[in-house]
């Protein structure tokens, strides 16, 4: 297949992901209270409003490592 062919390919293919959308907090049990606040839960409540065509959540955790010159 040549170059051109495995562009158009990549075009028609439907993305996994149409929005990605980030929440920050300092560990995982406070993104949950965050959540389970009433303002979370209106947030979460208000997502079929207009992620119509499904919604899946996915949690990570970050790690930052801060690097210093000694």
């Amino acid at each position: 297949m040549d170059d051109r062919a495995l562009r158009g390919r990549r075009r028609r293919q439907t993305p996994p992901y149409h929005l990605i959308v980030g929440l920050y907090a300092d560990t995982r049990a406070d993104l949950e209270a965050i959540l389970a606040s009433p303002e979370g839960q209106a947030a979460v409540d208000d997502v079929p409003n207009f992620a119509t065509g499904g919604v899946t959540f996915l949690y990570n955790e970050d790690h930052h490592v801060q690097t210093v010159t000694v």
